[in-house]
């Protein structure tokens, strides 16, 4: 067999209590490249196998204490010989003892006196068919495996292309009223200076007025004088003029965010059928990235930034931007409340890096290697879908990036996970 891309030598461990035949079958195996374990104590090489299995079992059926059938059963029971093919080595010829053989996991038989070319042929057999087992089970795994990406990238589509075609029809509903509202707001706001010129006349003619001898002006106009400032001083009028600049200008600034909100969610779910790479502000993408979840995040998370303005990297924007909402998503689920989540940009070694760590408890050690399977999730049944971080993963591997995550406090003392996205720079 191959390990690694090297040849190794396939093991047969030999049971038989009577030395001569040991030493019979090391003689007709070993000069064939074959590694031949030897065992007298069934007990024995039970407990050698369960340490190191080999490639192939060759056990003598007559053995006092615990005979080949017997040992044959408990290696059945152990998780990794399981599969490890069985050949008995016996002088009982009769159907009731072969059968016997098969019925407990043997898959040949091996008769007394031993030929030599019969032994080996048998065994080669079995070891070759064995190989192709691994070799197909291995190959069932990378295709299911393939299938699995395959699958995750179809449902990723899918989903981004069902949420452009929302975002298509909710821009579209959104933006024009919002324009019409944006710009009644400015013409208002023209006509909010125009009364507020009229008022700083009226109150000049008013300061004029009350410089005239009253005795000399008409009666109506003193009246209407009169109560003219008196309304003026009652309703305040300075402060509403001054507050309904400021009123103005607050919902000009919503609009604005309106408008911002919908840009982010248009660049956030473009399909991108070519993924396409051009420059990308990492600092654009991941202000875009908290504009999309900021109602997930609300309040209830410190979200600290740092990020170094100008920093571009090579890829593709939306599909940027689905990561850092894939990750931020992430770090809120294992992030208590109240807890911070920090985002900091950087270059280094020729590539854009974004980190987001959370303040959650951290990745246990055992599963580090599964967080980008697919499918895979530490969150309740109906709570999680387990694709996040694995089309994070694909993504970045189409943009020749990649994402990693590390503990950050190994000791324990701030636990928390910190993943890294890397890109290349933008050249």
């Amino acid at each position: 067999m191959k390990s690694g891309g090297l040849e190794r030598r396939d093991t047969v461990m030999v049971v038989d209590d009577v030395p001569d035949n040991l030493r019979l079958l090391g003689e007709i195996l070993s000069p064939h490249g074959l590694r031949v374990l030897q065992f007298r104590e069934a007990a024995h090489a039970l407990k050698a196998a369960v340490a190191a299995p080999p490639d192939l079992f060759l056990l003598d059926v007559l053995m006092p204490e615990m005979d080949g059938f017997e040992l044959c059963r408990r290696l059945k029971t152990e998780e990794p010989l399981r599969e490890i093919p069985v050949l008995f080595v016996s002088a009982l010829s009769d159907t009731e003892s072969i059968l016997q053989g098969f019925e407990v996991g043997g898959v040949d038989y091996i008769p007394r006196p031993l030929q030599e070319q019969e032994v080996l042929a048998r065994v080669l057999t079995q070891l070759k068919l064995r190989r192709y087992q691994t070799d197909l089970e291995s190959l069932v795994e990378e295709r299911t495996q393939e299938l699995r990406r395959t699958q995750v990238a179809l449902l990723q589509k899918e989903k981004l292309a069902s949420i452009g075609r929302l975002v298509a029809g909710i821009a579209h509903e959104i933006n024009n009223p919002s324009a019409y509202v944006r710009s009644n707001l400015e013409t208002l706001a023209e006509y909010t200076q125009a009364f507020r010129r009229q008022g700083e006349l009226v109150t000049q003619l008013l300061e004029q007025v009350a410089q005239l001898d009253t005795q000399t002006l008409p009666a109506p106009l003193a009246q209407t004088a009169d109560a003219l400032d008196r309304h003026r001083r009652r309703e305040d009028l300075h402060a509403v003029e001054a507050d309904t600049t400021d009123v103005i200008q607050a919902s000009v600034h919503g609009m604005d965010r309106i408008t911002a909100i919908v840009r982010s969610l248009n660049s956030f779910a473009r399909v991108d059928e070519t993924g396409e790479r051009e420059s990308v502000n990492l600092q654009g993408a991941v202000e875009n990235a908290l504009t999309v979840v900021r109602t997930q995040l609300k309040h209830d998370y410190n979200v600290v930034t740092e990020l170094e303005p100008g920093l571009e990297a090579w890829g593709n924007p939306g599909q940027l931007e689905q990561v850092c909402v894939n990750v931020l998503l992430n770090a809120r689920d294992a992030t208590p409340k109240g807890g911070e989540i920090r985002i900091t940009t950087r270059a280094d070694r020729g590539e854009a890096v974004i980190a987001i760590a959370d303040g959650g408890p951290g990745i246990p050690p055992e599963i580090q290697d599964k967080i980008f399977d697919p499918f895979f999730t530490t969150k309740p049944v109906g709570s999680g879908t387990g694709l996040g971080l694995s089309v994070s993963h694909q993504i970045l591997t189409g943009l020749n990036g990649s994402i990693t995550a590390r503990d950050t406090d190994p000791d324990g003392h701030r636990p928390g996970t910190e993943f890294e996205i890397r890109l290349p720079l933008s050249p």
